[in-house]
């Protein structure tokens, strides 16, 4: 897979999870308007499709899809729900499990799910907030650990420029090959444990699979 299309793609996911908090108002919205557990899913399926910008083909409605029928049948959604979790993973796996919690709370209590739903999709819509804050946030930090990455070997070309052999100088004598191989060291070093501080700034888990 090529860049531009690792680019579009991981543009594309961004959007559909930018569109889940709908999915779940939508869902709530159905059953206010008194759609039966039955005709639920199938129409959110159909308006997930309708909702500008939706793909064609989706992960999202390929599991509307199989609610709808469950629900067809007289069987619960949630266990289709789980199964999309587990194959999912980040939000949508978060999203799928906290449906099937949803559904589940309903079935067993009796409390509306419309409500249940509605305050699930702020919820949500709070989550992505926080994310794309993060995802903000953390933009600086990494675009300075690249800085640095590529400043040694800046270094090396404006030696180059300015009419000495800094490769030779590092090949040619011990204190080159201290001075390289420390400075390769530390680079690494230095690469790693800023990989690691964002890391730990990340929830674990989060994702936009």
């Amino acid at each position: 897979m090529g860049p531009g299309k690792a680019g579009r793609n991981s543009k594309a996911s961004e959007e559909e999870l930018h569109r889940l908090p709908l999915l779940v108002h939508q869902l709530a919205g159905l059953l206010e308007a008194g759609r039966t557990p039955a005709q639920l899913w199938a129409d959110a399926s159909r308006l997930y499709r309708d909702t500008p910008g939706a793909p064609v083909r989706s992960p999202v409605s390929s599991t509307l899809d199989r609610a709808a029928r469950a629900a067809a049948l007289g069987i619960s959604a949630a266990p289709v729900l789980r199964e999309a979790a587990q194959a999912s993973s980040g939000l949508h796996a978060m999203l799928w499990n906290d449906l099937a919690a949803c559904v589940q709370t309903a079935e067993r209590s009796g409390a509306p799910l419309a409500g249940i739903l509605s305050r699930y999709a702020q919820g949500l819509e709070s989550i992505l907030d926080s994310r794309a804050a993060r995802t903000s946030a953390l933009s600086g930090p990494k675009a300075t650990v690249r800085l640095l990455t590529w400043l040694p070997l800046a270094g090396i070309g404006l030696g180059f420029l300015l009419g000495t052999n800094p490769l030779a100088v590092l090949a040619q004598s011990p204190v080159g090959w201290a001075a390289a191989g420390t400075g390769a060291a530390l680079g690494l070093t230095a690469r790693l444990w800023s990989r690691r501080l964002i890391s730990r700034a990340v929830p674990e888990g989060e994702g936009t699979g």
